[in-house]
């Protein structure tokens, strides 16, 4: 095409005043003017365009060889109005030095040739122009098409009823070729051949669809006679009649066998019938693809003959024990034997089908091979069993990292608050006030990342305890002041007066809420400030609304982000996480904490720049007699001087902690041991008033020592209360803890007020 185009002949073609076009191996690849405007549009590939094999062949042998193409083809185009004209058409190789041939092809409209008389005859003086006529009249008004063809295969006479019955006039038939119809697709020779007229002196049956100018297919079942020798006639008679009605009929009634057969035989379930006596009297031929048997050596044979043994008790016991079975019984499961032995699972569906006098009749119906569906439950319950297990090795995972993940964790907290018991100066007690804050906050974060599948089954529950609000807002917001400091970033918090020091919530919850939501804010400002709003919304005498506001002035989020953001380890842009950092998980937990606090979050770009995050939550307001937990509750005397202890835990810090923690309380008897079996060898030993377990040890876990004791031979020691250190999630426990007959757990890690009060309260129900 690229090459066609270096030199422009394209204006001397659109002079041209007939169909023109030209085209190379595979494609037309340019056409002109005249055609455009007066014909339908050519295909781009010639070959859908000429349609006779002849054609076709001369054309791809000028492409391979270049031999020339020295015959005109016909072919017939289409004009815009619909009107189908035929042309000769002219090849000439264009001249070029290129190594592609080009060929222009140019259509040339055939001469119509005159009628000629109707017969043709080497003496017409010995009939009389009466006679003549006679004939002719006799041949115009015949339902038959008559026609006469010379050697070659041109017409020199055909009967007006042509024209009658196909809408061509006998000027547009008498003098041309009968293969112009074969090119212009009207002529469809469907058997015999016009080359065996010629050989042949006898009478030869053609048959052929003829499409008229109507465009109304038209089956013709014709009659040739060779009659080249007869003085008069010098041709090839036809006498032919229209069979349409009768071919489409019959087309019809096969097509409609066909269908019914083809869905018989294709389709997915046996139809069969049954006698009273179980006898198959009719059996589909698909049978044959489902179980092997072609459908006649089934038929007339019991079915019982290709139940399984099995089945064909079960069916024996159901027919004796309860009349007009299949009546009651439309839908069945049950197993055929296969010709190779095996057995397939079906489902069968039917119905009695009774005669006119009501007796006895037969059952018809259909039945389903189900093996595979059968197949593929199996599986499914396989998977589900492989999915239940790759849960429970998550779910082990899991307990294993927070149980590696917790125990030093617990050893921070633990020491933080030891060391808030040492008298500290005023200004270590700020440090290692915010570094047991950041600790116990550290440790929310830690649970919700381990605890995520958790959080995504919705299986979190929110625990309501009065706590100072004020005070957990303040800590965490104060938390940040070095990482705001080091940014140059303004941080503030601001309570409204009227919210109260007490309410009654989940602090680990709201305080992993606000953790969340600052730690993203200080992340995306590079200048500016952040600040964490709090506002009483509205208030009665039980409870309070408060709004919550997380505002900065940071980078924003583009507003097609805003609902992403809050998906699964998605963040705003793949920018931000290269910048930034971060799994994107950090509103995902968010979200879904205020909902499970039945609220919403909302995010909300400011026209100065930055985000605003917030959400409403309602708070019980406890009554005065209740108290939140503060320093001065944490700070009261302990005491355990009459308590007899025995604790296995094998870490060794985590040892130590507890060790100087029960010290401290001036415990009664302290027995520490590293395992489980010594454990048990200490229980034996003495009497205890509480037995404190790590879950997790060496040899012999804490739930096997628990079941030691509960089924201990003296029942006073083996009631003993039975407290278990865990870093497991208690949804992970606690139906083994009610099982064993645990009492109680103290989760990793543990603060020094929740491990007192855990063991105080076991020991004040022994008292």
């Amino acid at each position: 095409m690229e090459q066609f185009h270096r030199f422009d002949i394209s204006d001397f073609f659109d002079q041209y005043k007939a169909p023109l076009f030209l085209m190379d191996k595979e494609e037309i690849i340019y056409v002109n003017k005249f055609y455009k405007e007066n014909f339908k549009d050519l295909p781009d590939n010639w070959r859908d365009f000429f349609s006779s094999k002849e054609a076709r062949y001369k054309l791809e042998e000028f492409f391979k060889s270049g031999q020339e193409i020295d015959s005109k083809i016909y072919q017939n185009i289409i004009t815009k109005d619909g009107l189908s004209l035929s042309y000769n058409w002219d090849f000439t190789n264009l001249p070029s030095d290129y190594q592609s041939r080009f060929l222009v092809v140019k259509g040339e409209k055939k001469e119509i040739i005159p009628e000629k008389p109707a017969l043709f005859l080497s003496d017409p003086s010995e009939y009389s122009k009466e006679e003549i006529q006679y004939l002719r009249t006799i041949l115009n008004n015949t339902h038959d098409l008559i026609a006469i063809l010379d050697s070659a295969g041109n017409y020199k006479f055909i009967s007006a009823s042509v024209g009658e019955k196909l809408g061509f006039s006998v000027n547009s038939i008498v003098g041309r070729n009968f293969r112009d119809f074969l090119s212009m697709g009207v002529l469809e020779i469907v058997k015999g051949d016009y080359r065996s007229v010629l050989e042949n002196k006898q009478e030869v049956n053609i048959d052929f669809w003829i499409q008229g100018m109507n465009g109304k297919r038209i089956y013709i079942e014709s009659f040739a006679k060779n009659l080249l020798d007869d003085p008069y006639i010098r041709g090839i008679l036809f006498s032919a009649r229209d069979i349409t009605d009768f071919i489409e009929t019959k087309e019809d009634l096969r097509r409609s066998e066909e269908k019914y057969r083809t869905l018989v035989e294709e389709s997915t379930e046996i139809i069969f019938s049954l006698s009273d006596t179980f006898e198959l009297t009719y059996v589909s031929p698909n049978v044959t693809q489902f179980l092997g048997y072609s459908s006649d050596e089934v038929t007339g044979h019991s079915i019982f003959e290709y139940l399984d043994p099995e089945d064909l008790g079960a069916f024996q016991g159901m027919l004796s024990e309860e009349e007009n079975f299949l009546e009651k019984n439309q839908i069945l499961e049950f197993r055929l034997k296969h010709k190779d032995g095996s057995f397939r699972v079906f489902n069968s569906n039917g119905k009695v089908i009774k005669n006119k006098e009501n007796s006895k009749g037969y059952y018809t119906g259909i039945a389903r091979d189900i093996s595979k569906l059968k197949e593929a439950q199996q599986a499914l319950l396989k998977e589900k069993e492989r999915a239940e297990q790759a849960s429970l090795i998550k779910s082990q995972f899991l307990s294993i990292m927070s149980h590696e993940i917790r125990t030093p964790l617990n050893a921070v907290v633990g020491m933080s608050h030891f060391l808030m018991q040492e008298n500290p100066r005023p200004d270590q007690l700020e440090n290692l006030k915010t570094l047991q804050f950041s600790a116990e906050n550290l440790t929310g974060l830690i649970n919700d990342i381990l605890d995520y599948s958790k959080i995504e089954s919705g299986k979190i529950e929110l625990e309501l305890v009065p706590f100072d609000l004020r005070m957990l807002i303040s800590r965490l917001v104060h938390s940040y002041s070095f990482q705001a400091s080091e940014k140059n970033l303004k941080l503030s918090c601001q309570i409204d007066d009227s919210i109260p020091d007490s309410l009654i919530g989940d602090p680990i919850r709201i305080g992993q809420i606000v953790n969340n939501l600052i730690s993203n804010a200080i992340k995306f400002t590079e200048k500016g400030e952040v600040s964490m709003h709090l506002t009483n919304l509205d208030q009665t005498e039980d409870e309070m609304r408060i709004r919550f506001v997380c505002s900065d002035t940071g980078i924003g989020i583009p507003s097609e982000k805003m609902d992403s953001i809050f998906e699964e380890f998605t963040q705003a842009s793949s920018d931000t996480t290269r910048k930034y950092g971060g799994t994107g998980l950090g509103l995902t937990i968010v979200k879904r904490l205020v909902q499970l606090h039945g609220s919403d979050i909302e995010v909300q770009m400011k026209p100065e720049g930055g985000t605003d995050f917030a959400f409403e939550l309602t708070f019980k307001i406890p009554s005065k007699k209740t108290k939140p937990m503060s320093d001065a509750g944490r700070s009261a005397p302990k005491s355990l001087e009459d308590a007899s202890i025995l604790v296995a835990e094998d870490n060794m810090v985590n040892q130590i902690l507890i060790q100087k923690f029960l010290t401290s309380w001036n415990t009664g008897k302290l027995v520490l041991v590293s395992d489980g079996q010594e454990a048990m060898d200490e229980f034996e030993k003495a009497d205890f008033d509480v037995v404190l377990l790590d879950l997790q040890m060496p040899r012999v876990d804490g739930f096997e020592v628990a079941e030691y004791i509960r089924s201990h031979s003296d029942a006073h020691k083996s009631q003993t209360p039975i407290l278990v250190l865990t870093a497991s999630s208690i949804h992970e426990i606690r139906e083994k803890m009610n099982e064993v007959g645990i009492n109680d757990f103290v989760p990793k890690p543990f603060t020094p007020e929740g491990l007192y009060d855990k063991l105080l309260g076991q020991l004040n129900k022994k008292g």
